[in-house]
């Protein structure tokens, strides 16, 4: 059934249509004929969005690959302003892609066909239409099981952390979709010490508000009179909203923590050939080892662990202390602690090297109360107990210290330092995290930490069943949405033998919604590779 302007007005006040016109515009207030726009008996009329239009050029000796497109065959074009409007030139016998001005928001059981107006198709404009995608600048990353990897090096099907809205749990769900597309144009920043987020202004953001509420008991008299102290309490209640509706403004907050449930795939005791270690005491020493250790076979197969420490007091009875408690048969030198086990050193041999430990991913999926005990032997070893900051010439080992504070409950940002050695005459980099213990709120945005930054490459995006997962940027982590729906890349061919204008913000294309049975797989679920996309132009993709 075609839908009428009743049920259309009604849906687009639901959000299927943004921003949404209520009536045909054919004039503005000065009196200016525009090209119709908004909504008609039996569809609406959408616009052309002023942010960007893009022409097919010839490049010699290169052929338009549809499977692998080359995004230099599609030029940029600048918008033009007269007393007519505003508008883009499409040369004669040429092909442009612009996109529309609103965002839609399709229900499953609609189809929308697309039809060109007949003002452009008299003057032999022909426009067709495409959904599209993605949001994040290409050096935001995402936490996967193996640990943080760029989103753009994310595969389909690969898991990565995601936000369970529903119970505010943090659990691993596989990628649906992928997006990219070239953006040229201002990314928005959003950062603090304790957040980093580059995003496109359509990019979904997961934020709150802050509500505070005074909770009192008794009844009459108000509480200030009685002398009865009132509580405060902070409420925060978390939406999709788009950055650009954020951007500039006051009072919104970012989630940054990861309640994390985890499993215990060790069980209370760890076995290691004719050691039974209890479990608390095993991770606290795979800590210790992560900084201070190393392990490796001899000559005549004696399997050699140690644990170094030269002239720090309190880290060599720390060390003796664990050893001690874990019935190790040890031998302590000046250059600190070294004993004999097969089955733990074939287990570690592999993560040794200075600038090549890690976390292995077993240990990483561990409940918080876990965890805590792999933290607390990485900063006695590593570690600076004072100012609670892990370092290590290991990237790797360092983003998964960061990752397993997170899961424990805490905040952990990182960052790198580049030093000059006079006694090696090289230069080395140390990565460090530092861990706040505290308990971890929602971080404030502030207008002043909000800018504009021009960009122009290629951004990413992924869709994932909870569409929330968690990012990072320059080392800083807190959660983000990921694109679902979409606006509209639009494709337009002029078969004329004159340049011809394509008005921005003038109606462009008409929609005619017809409704059928509920199909048994949506576009979305089926991982539609047009889904979502900002008012940018979108690259062909199969």
């Amino acid at each position: 059934m075609l839908k009428n302007d009743e049920w259309i007005k009604e849906k687009a006040n639901q959000g299927m249509i943004s921003p949404f016109e209520p009536q045909q515009v054919r004039k503005l207030e000065n009196d200016l004929p525009v090209i119709s726009y908004g909504l008609s008996s039996f569809g609406y009329d959408i616009r052309l969005s002023p942010n960007e239009f893009r022409i097919f050029r010839h490049i010699p000796g290169t052929i338009v690959d549809p499977k692998n497109f080359n995004p230099n065959n599609l030029e940029g074009t600048e918008l033009c302003t007269d007393e007519t409007g505003s508008y883009f030139i499409l040369p004669a016998h040429s092909y442009g892609l612009g996109v529309a001005l609103e965002r839609l928001e399709i229900p499953d059981n609609i189809t929308v066909i697309c039809i060109g107006k007949s003002t452009y198709a008299r003057i032999g404009v022909i426009a067709n239409i495409t959904p599209a995608e993605a949001c994040m600048s290409d050096d935001t990353e995402v936490l996967a099981k193996t640990g943080w990897k760029l989103l753009k090096d994310v595969l389909i099907g690969e898991e990565i952390l995601t936000l369970n809205p529903e119970t505010n749990q943090a659990e691993y769900k596989p990628v649906q979709e992928k997006q990219s597309y070239y953006y040229n144009g201002d990314l928005l920043h959003f950062a603090s010490r304790s957040i980093d987020q580059l995003v496109t202004p359509q990019h979904r953001m997961w934020t709150a508000k802050r509500t505070r509420r005074v909770e009192a008991n008794g009844q009459g008299r108000s509480t200030k009179e009685r002398g009865i102290k009132r509580e405060r309490k902070d409420y925060f209640e978390f939406q999709f909203q788009e950055a650009k509706d954020i951007f500039g403004q006051w009072n919104y907050y970012l989630n940054r923590k990861v309640n994390w449930e985890g499993i215990n795939t060790l069980g209370n005791f760890v076995h290691c050939g004719k050691y039974c270690f209890r479990v608390e005491d095993y991770l606290t020493f795979i800590g210790c080892w992560m900084g201070d250790g190393s392990a490796y076979i001899q000559k005549g197969n004696n399997y050699v662990i140690k644990l170094a420490v030269v002239s720090k007091k309190v880290k060599r009875d720390y060390f003796r202390s664990l050893l001690e408690r874990m019935g190790i048969n040890y031998y302590e030198s000046a250059y600190g602690f070294a004993f004999n086990n097969k089955e733990l050193c074939q287990y570690l041999s592999p993560l040794a090297g200075a600038k090549n430990k890690y976390i292995p991913t077993k240990l990483k999926q561990l409940p918080p109360s876990l965890l805590e005990y792999l933290i607390e032997g990485m900063l006695h070893s590593d570690g600076n107990l004072d100012s609670q900051t892990y370092g290590s010439s290991s990237y790797r080992l360092v983003s998964d210290f960061q990752e397993i504070c997170l899961k424990a409950g805490y905040h952990c940002t990182q960052w790198e330092k580049t030093e000059w050695s006079a006694l090696t005459e090289t230069i080395s980099t140390q990565y460090k995290a530092r861990v706040c213990k505290s308990r971890v709120t929602p971080n404030k945005l502030l207008p002043k930490n909000m800018k504009k930054v021009p960009y122009a490459g290629m951004v990413y995006d992924v869709t994932v069943p909870n569409h929330i997962f968690l990012s990072r940027r320059n080392g800083r982590a807190s959660w983000t949405g990921n694109s679902w729906r979409g606006y509209l890349t639009l494709e337009f061919s002029n078969s004329s033998s004159a340049d011809c204008k394509l008005y921005a913000n003038e109606g462009i294309v008409q929609l005619m919604f017809l409704e059928g049975d509920p199909c048994s797989v949506s576009y979305e679920q089926r991982k539609g590779k047009y889904q979502e996309q900002p008012d940018r132009v979108t690259l062909a993709k199969i």
